[in-house]
């Protein structure tokens, strides 16, 4: 019991840091863009310690891990040291767009990443539920304006972009909101939230869901993503963030 209640502390700051990086992980996409339109495998599959995952794409969207480099290669630039990018994806439809004008921001996208030092770890239903618990009393303090998270994520997206970009990059988070819990189910907790970003003097906008999935004794943080949205975009990113978490459960139902 001690040790399972250490395991559980130990996973549960884990799942903290990674909700802490949401902010951060809002940046990714607004200069992100194609290079070609290729065809990708419509599930994906990841070694998690002894257990694979699959993570099939969205409906009408596709994986640009071993295609986009370039697009990659900026999101890997913001992924936290300790976290593994699993994979992001795309609609298929908006690759010509991409491929006239790489530096059009992204509409929308996802983001699938997973805790390196955790992703071996056994986690029960009962030990998910204490951190979907967590995940949920938390949230609130992390978005807080002038909160140490906050703080904490400019200046180290700041540093990571001023490294990608080869000059100084100031970040500024400016009134994060949370939206609210949308899906709580056994095996999936899902968060939306809106932040504007100033980026050396560029205003954006961003709506985001985090999701916190459980499948095969594993945890992964799924993220969608739309850009500049609209108030009716709300509906539809927690609509699709909702079908795009039950797609990836069922798809690790039944099978090792």
């Amino acid at each position: 019991m001690r040790y399972r209640t250490r395991k559980l502390w130990y996973y549960s700051r884990q799942m903290r840091k990674l909700t802490l990086l949401l902010p951060l992980l809002l940046l990714l996409g607004w200069q992100a863009a194609a290079q070609q339109a290729v065809t990708e495998p419509t599930v994906e599959t990841f070694q998690l310690g002894n257990v694979n995952v699959k993570v099939p794409a969205p409906d009408g969207f596709i994986g640009i891990m071993s295609t986009l480099d370039k697009v990659v290669a900026r999101l890997r630039a913001t992924e936290a040291p300790g976290n593994d990018m699993l994979t992001s994806h795309i609609a298929k439809d908006l690759l010509p767009k991409y491929q006239t004008n790489q530096e059009q921001d992204l509409d929308v996208y996802t983001k699938i990443s997973v805790i390196r030092s955790t992703r071996t770890v056994e986690i029960t239903p009962t030990m998910f539920g204490e951190i979907r618990t967590g995940f949920e009393n938390q949230i609130d303090a992390m978005l807080t304006p002038d909160s140490a998270v906050i703080k904490s994520v400019q200046g180290n997206t700041g540093k990571a972009l001023s490294e990608l970009w080869g000059k100084d990059t100031t970040v500024k988070v400016n009134e994060p909101r949370n939206l609210g819990f949308f899906e709580r189910s056994s095996n999936t907790i899902s968060a939306a939230v809106f932040l504007n970003f100033d980026i050396n003097g560029r205003k954006f906008s961003t709506l985001a869901t985090m999701s916190m999935v459980h499948v095969k004794k594993r945890v992964i943080a799924v993220f969608t993503y739309k850009m500049n949205p609209k108030a009716e975009d709300i509906d539809f990113l927690r609509s699709f963030a909702k079908a795009f978490n039950a797609k990836i459960v069922a798809a690790n139902q039944g099978s090792k």
